[in-house]
């Protein structure tokens, strides 16, 4: 139990400020693309770049969480993504480009590094509330990226907000070492992680997903729901500040308080999904619930009150940002023995793409028709899709 409560209470916090390093270019767009002359539409190829990096990678990251630890891949992906954020610092749209791909590729190993640690200590029966409470991580990294980076683009410009943030994930890797021990002592030293041998896992663990059909209907969901959460993330704030002529500060509140609403949904649905309801079934309502949000998130204009802007914002938060920790203990109770990890990267590595492509296309739309809100509706369709095939019996 003492490992549990150390794993719950070290693994939400080192994915919240993994979670914010991706958000500091997205929250503090308005200014960044305002000084250095760039298209709104930039921010969503940034982000897409970094989960198509990300999906890649995750396909194949089994043989190295099972060689180094779960833990030793989340200390060296929080220095790179500190790394990232502070060559980003550099100001242009090439520096961005590089530094968007060198985050992906170590972000892939996080989620499922946590899963390969968590899997070893929570009982069964407990899974969807203590994924769901790790999972935290991500609504209260959103949180924080609200409120930090308007603050430090205000004292001490977008570039000390890149530096600041990068500095912290580096700080993040370094507290986590007196853990290491306990975490990676099921470790294997001796797993091959050559070229070949990752292009192999990375074969096997599709064909695993794919063939699978509850894995299949998870990778599709994680597909639509994750690309749904980072098309809200990535544009929600610039949407609002650009579109609807809301002030970055005013912005960034909205955003920041909807994704601590965020928090305590991913408790919540962690219990319901742990005493009340079938956890396929908890996500088909997410999924249905979230795609009908995006659609009103679409629908804003100038007419709107901020308040009203803020109870749709909490809807979309708590559903499209509350669902990861039930998605996760669903793989974590399909995997097979002894390759959580590996399981976990393969379904979230459809998610990742999911996060790749609607930043992409929304940016794309963007590009063409100056629309904020078609991304928006577009967004929500294919979570509402995913949804009803999981209400479907497997």
């Amino acid at each position: 139990m003492k490992h549990l409560l150390l794993a719950m209470a070290s693994l939400p916090i080192q994915q919240s400020i993994a979670y914010l390093a991706l958000l500091v270019l997205p929250v503090a767009a308005p200014v960044v693309t305002e000084e250095l002359a760039l298209d709104p539409a930039f921010i969503g190829l940034y982000t897409g770049i970094i989960f198509a990096v990300s999906t890649a990678a995750q396909m194949g990251c089994g043989g190295v969480i099972q060689r180094f630890g779960g833990l030793r891949a989340i200390q060296a992906s929080m220095v790179m993504l500190g790394v990232g954020l502070v060559i980003s610092a550099a100001g242009s749209a090439a520096v961005f480009l590089f530094a968007a791909i060198l985050m992906g590729i170590f972000y892939s190993v996080s989620t499922p590094g946590r899963s390969q640690i968590l899997s070893k200590y929570s009982p069964p029966q407990l899974a969807p509330l203590t994924f769901s409470i790790k999972q935290t991580g991500v609504p209260l990294g959103g949180m924080a990226a609200g409120f930090i980076v308007p603050f430090f683009v205000s004292r001490f410009g977008w570039e000390g907000a890149f530096i600041g943030c990068g500095i912290i994930c580096v700080f993040m890797a370094l507290i986590l070492q007196p853990l290491r021990a306990e975490f990676d002592r099921d470790r294997e030293p001796g797993t091959k992680i050559s070229p070949k041998d990752i292009l192999r896992t990375f074969r096997s663990t599709i064909r695993m997903v794919s063939v699978h059909p509850e894995l299949r209907n998870l990778a599709f969901a994680g597909f639509s729901f994750a690309g749904l959460q980072l098309a809200f993330t990535t544009y929600f704030v610039t949407y609002m500040v650009q579109d609807l002529g809301h002030s970055l500060e005013t912005a960034g509140w909205v955003f920041a308080v909807s994704q601590a609403f965020a928090i305590g949904a991913r408790i919540f649905w962690g219990v319901v999904g742990s005493r009340w309801m079938a956890s396929r079934w908890l996500l088909a309502c997410l999924g249905v619930t979230m795609g009908a949000a995006s659609v009103v998130v679409g629908l804003f204009d100038n007419q709107w009150s901020t308040s009203a802007i803020l109870l749709i914002a909490i809807l979309i938060s708590v559903t499209a940002i509350g669902w990861n920790g039930i998605l996760l203990a669903e793989i974590a109770r399909l995997a097979p023995s002894g390759d959580v990890g590996g399981t976990t990267g393969g379904v979230i590595g459809f998610a990742s793409f999911g996060s790749m492509a609607f930043p992409a296309t929304y940016s794309l739309l963007l590009s063409l028709t100056g629309s904020f809100s078609l991304g928006f509706y577009i967004a929500g369709i294919p979570a509402c899709i995913a949804g009803l095939v999981l209400m479907r019996k497997p």
